[in-house]
């Protein structure tokens, strides 16, 4: 269940991008449908889990929204910071270090 659940889930912010490619020509705002369709699913899911906890169903909903926006927006930035890295070091130029 976990597994398949992971999967359904997981696909969402795939899916933002492979439905609306063939109508949607900028990759800015694919990326923005992207996130929404994400966002939704994710108060869809909070919402959900209400049925199994005393919260109320808004919520519940808006907690798994934040905590999947915080999620995301970390994972964003360590890629960029990943990404700059390995940049970095692939054109030689060094980021200053700080004095000791």
């Amino acid at each position: 269940i976990c597994f398949a659940a992971f999967l359904i889930n997981g696909s969402v912010p795939l899916i933002g991008y492979i439905a609306f490619m063939p109508w949607v020509k900028e990759e800015s705002d694919l990326f923005l449908i992207s996130c929404c369709v994400t966002a939704v699913m994710l108060f869809a899911l909070g919402a959900i889990k209400s049925c199994f906890t005393t919260r109320a169903w808004w919520v519940s909903g808006f907690e798994i929204l934040v905590m999947g926006a915080i999620t995301a927006a970390s994972a964003y930035a360590i890629g960029y910071a990943v990404e700059r890295i390995v940049h970095d070091s692939r054109s030689g130029v060094l980021s200053p270090s700080p004095p000791l």
